[in-house]
């Protein structure tokens, strides 16, 4: 089974209020790194999850996280969800991350694949 183009799948969220935000991995991580460099502490808490595979056929799982996020200047709260390709064991490649002020409803995790709904 091909796994569907990644540009596609943005196309699936129903919810209008989303920043949508690409970048490579070596983009992401100067990302991170500057904002550990900011900080004089970053405590990030992690708390209720949902580990949901599609089926047998493929190596793709969906986590969805509770994130408690306290830093020197930032605080918040939310879910983190996680789209992980473990078709290299090794090297699981995380497809998509997206972050939600609230939990994402089982609709949206099914349409990321997550799940079939038959």
């Amino acid at each position: 089974m091909k796994a569907e183009n990644i540009d596609a799948q943005y196309g699936k969220l129903k919810d209008t209020d989303f920043q949508y935000i690409k970048k490579s991995k070596k983009e992401y991580m100067e990302s991170l790194k500057n904002n550990f460099s900011n900080n004089e502490f970053i405590n990030i808490q992690f708390d209720r999850n949902d580990v949901l595979k599609r089926d047998n056929s493929t190596p793709v799982y969906g986590i969805q996280i509770e994130q408690n996020y306290f830093s020197s200047n930032y605080s918040d709260f939310g879910y983190l969800f996680l789209l992980i390709d473990f078709s290299d064991s090794l090297k699981p490649k995380i497809m998509v991350r997206i972050w939600y002020p609230e939990k994402m409803s089982q609709d949206i995790i099914d349409d990321w694949g997550g799940r079939d709904k038959n």
